[in-house]
Order: C-alpha cells, then sequence, then structure tokens
C-alpha cells in the first residue's frame, strides 16, 4: 500500500504565494542586503556623531 501524496490536513489552505523567477530572486536579496547595510551604516553614522569624541579617542590613542 503505497501513497503518492500526504493527506491534506483539515481547515482552509492557505493562498499559494506566486513564485518569482530565479533572477528576481537574486536581486530581491541583493537588494535586502543592501537595504540591512545601509541601516546599519546609518545607525553607526548616528551613534558616532552623537558620541564624545574625548571618549571614542582619548589622549594618545594612536601610541597604543
Amino acid at each position: 500500500m503505497s501513497r503518492s501524496a500526504e493527506p491534506e490536513a483539515p481547515g482552509p489552505r492557505p493562498p499559494s504565494r506566486p513564485t518569482l523567477p530565479e533572477r528576481e530572486q537574486n536581486r530581491l536579496g541583493r537588494r535586502q542586503v543592501i537595504g540591512i547595510l545601509l541601516i546599519a551604516a546609518a545607525i553607526l553614522i548616528f551613534t558616532l556623531l552623537r558620541a564624545n569624541w574625548h571618549d571614542l579617542f582619548p589622549q594618545g590613542w594612536w601610541r597604543w
């Protein structure tokens, strides 16, 4: 007795998502990574501008 398909779960089925071509998926992933990096860079710049410069670069920091 072999089954070719799993029995369906009771209840309504979720709507099926349209699949994107592989090229579009790659482009979408690249855009998401670039967006996350831009947000991280903006947060970093914002925190550096708000920080006390004497805490970031104490006197003699270049002589470690």
